[in-house]
């Protein structure tokens, strides 16, 4: 187990979904749109999900760190790591971008997830400022 009693993850396991994931929620955090990707990667149909609040999909233990994560996001563009559960009740988990529409709408597609696991996985890549090199 890495830090924080998360697994590990090799850098090189973690999928790419430019073919994007997405969802999007309105009023109370409740599910408006579901893609076929995000049913394809995450295991859930878009008619089980629609009309549902989004954060019963997120790990047990996370939704609080999640919407404080998402609470902090004030520009378009910016990204945020979610431990989704999956429809076999495995843990996905999902870098979003996000796009914030006042404060009851947002709209998620990912830039990339990981595999599938047993527990919820460390997002394994990080993005730092480096001192003349940007980001």
């Amino acid at each position: 187990l890495g830090r924080n009693g998360n697994m590990p993850v090799d850098k090189g396991t973690v999928e790419r979904t430019w073919t994007q994931l997405s969802f999007s929620y309105k009023d109370k955090g409740i599910i408006t749109t579901w893609n076929k990707k995000a049913e394809e990667v995450l295991g859930h149909k878009s008619e089980d999900v629609v009309d549902k609040v989004w954060t019963d999909l997120l790990a047990e233990g996370w939704v609080e760190r999640c919407l404080e994560a998402l609470e902090k996001i004030q520009s378009p563009g910016e990204e945020v790591v979610l431990p989704m559960v999956t429809g076999e009740g495995l843990h996905c988990t999902v870098r979003f971008v996000v796009r914030k529409f006042g404060r009851s709408s947002c709209f998620f597609f990912s830039c990339g997830h990981t595999p599938p696991s047993p527990t919820v996985t460390k997002w394994p890549l990080e993005i730092r400022s480096v001192e003349g090199q940007g980001r």
